[in-house]
């Protein structure tokens, strides 16, 4: 059995060059929706239908790398408030230069209300920010009080009543969702992921072929289950559910797969990027958007590696913005309060990437 708090190097790399991997699949995400405003869904192709769902296993990925790397707080007071002075920074700073690109272009209208900013769903990528919060409070306190399982059955309460409600509560009851608990759907699908990135570091690594196995399976369910929601709703054209419950595994899967992999240290390095160009990326879309306000499936393409230069681009320039960059690396270089053991197994894997990259660029 794996000991509890050593990273070593071969799965520190792969689960960072991950990172940036998944950075770019949500870029694909947004930029290829299957449907637009203004544009009927039944008139829409089925070839971006695989590429669509290969991108979801990107949030996913984050919520369980957060949950990896995530240890017992020292007390109830940081099991709270760490993830707010952590990730809070992080939101208000993008939340403020989202507004400016906003006051620069008059024409696109966003519903400022308080309760928007607080959810975090004002600005579409944001909202995982908050559900991070939350999420990491709740399981952090189950981790606290010794009752892993308790947050296992809450986490997995929260799932039932969001994404797997919102999607069956039709064909079980008859009757629609909630619309109170719609603002919140997504929200509700972090804890469980973020529980489950705790448990995974306490297991074996798990054998590529494997992971493999379990990614290819879990597509085959989401594409399943986006053909089941469809028949329910009895849509015309594939639907797209803002959260499937393949999703679930196949996030797994994928973060139990780079886990197993040797990323080269110059790609693993590219992973201190990914808060960046995914909180970036979407003003990149919103550009784009402007020029091609209704695009052809086959422009999204263009879209999506523009925007991937455009955010990595400015990822790097931000990186140069010794504020900004304090503000966005500090809480993810930030060890947890755990033993020092753990801490410095932690340090070592560090400081050997750190010595490759140096090899490397040499």
């Amino acid at each position: 059995m794996e000991k509890v708090g050593t990273l070593p190097p071969q799965r520190a790399t792969g689960v960072d060059a991950g990172r940036f991997v998944m950075a770019l699949l949500v870029i694909v995400l947004h930029a290829f929706p299957v449907s637009l405003p203004g544009r009927d869904i039944a008139s829409m192709p089925a070839w971006p239908i695989p590429f669509i769902a290969v991108a979801r296993m990107a949030v996913p990925y984050f919520f369980v790398a957060s949950g990896y790397f995530l240890r017992t707080p020292p007390s109830l007071r940081a099991a709270i408030v760490a993830p707010l002075t952590r990730i809070m920074p992080i939101y208000a700073i993008t939340l403020a230069g989202y507004a400016v690109l906003l006051w620069l272009d008059p024409l696109r209208h966003v519903n400022w209300t308080i309760l928007g900013i607080i959810r975090g769903d004002v600005i579409a990528p944001l909202w995982f920010l908050q559900a991070l919060i939350a999420a990491q409070m709740l399981v952090g306190v189950g981790l606290f009080l010794g009752r892993p399982r308790t947050a296992c059955v809450v986490t997995l309460v929260l799932a039932l009543c969001g994404p797997v409600l919102a999607d069956y509560i039709p064909l079980i009851t008859h009757h629609a969702y909630p619309w109170r608990l719609v603002p919140i759907l997504r929200h509700l699908e972090a804890p469980v992921l973020v529980w489950v990135g705790t448990q995974i570091h306490r297991m074996r690594v798990m054998p590529v072929w494997f992971c493999f196995c379990g990614i290819l399976m879990s597509l085959g369910c989401l594409l399943g289950e986006q053909s089941l929601i469809t028949a329910i709703w009895h849509s015309p054209g594939l639907i797209e559910p803002d959260v499937v419950c393949a999703t679930f595994p196949l996030g797994i899967f994928a973060f139990c797969l780079a886990r197993s992999l040797n990323a080269p240290a110059w790609f693993a390095r590219l992973g201190a990027l990914s808060l960046n160009v995914y909180l970036i990326h979407f003003g990149f879309i919103m550009a784009f958007r402007t020029i091609w306000p209704l695009p052809d499936p086959h422009d999204s393409i263009l879209v999506a590696v523009l925007a991937m230069v455009c955010a990595t681009l400015g990822a790097l320039g931000l990186r140069m913005v010794s504020v900004y960059w304090q503000t966005i690396r500090t809480p993810a270089l930030q060890l947890p309060r755990g033993n020092k053991d753990e801490n410095a197994a932690t340090i070592k894997s560090t400081e050997e990437l750190s010595r490759a990259d140096n090899q490397t660029n040499d």
